[in-house]
């Protein structure tokens, strides 16, 4: 798989939030759980980032809305965190574990607190 600076195209197609380039790469055969250089899925980054039509088309076809980075954060606590609360609210319908712990011994819950984001 082409890497660039460490990372897959489907990472870079979903940190910018291009749904065209990740439905294509998908489409191709691009692995929707690789953990890339920064510990993280293709999920996480969308949900990070706040592309909630990414992160709806990755877990519509079978993205792991609960796998762990190799950096110990679910997709849901990196939305919590940066404050993307349509993207933490579409996560909890999609079965997100709200009381899951990470790495940091945070939930999302007190991922948003860190993050100063009391609406979430």
């Amino acid at each position: 798989m082409l890497m660039f600076y460490g990372k897959p195209p489907l990472k870079w197609a979903a940190y910018h939030g291009n749904l065209d380039n990740v439905e294509l790469l998908i489409a191709k055969g691009a692995k929707q759980d690789q953990i890339d250089s920064d510990g993280c899925t293709p999920l996480a980054v969308a949900a990070k980032r706040g592309k909630l039509d990414v992160v709806k088309y990755l877990i519509s076809n079978k993205a792991d809305v609960c796998k762990f980075g190799v950096n110990g954060k679910p997709p849901l606590n990196y939305a919590a965190v940066e404050g993307r609360s349509s993207v933490v609210e579409y996560l909890i319908t999609e079965e997100a574990n709200l009381n899951e712990i990470d790495s940091s011994g945070n939930t999302a819950l007190a991922c948003a607190v860190i993050g100063k984001h009391m609406s979430i």
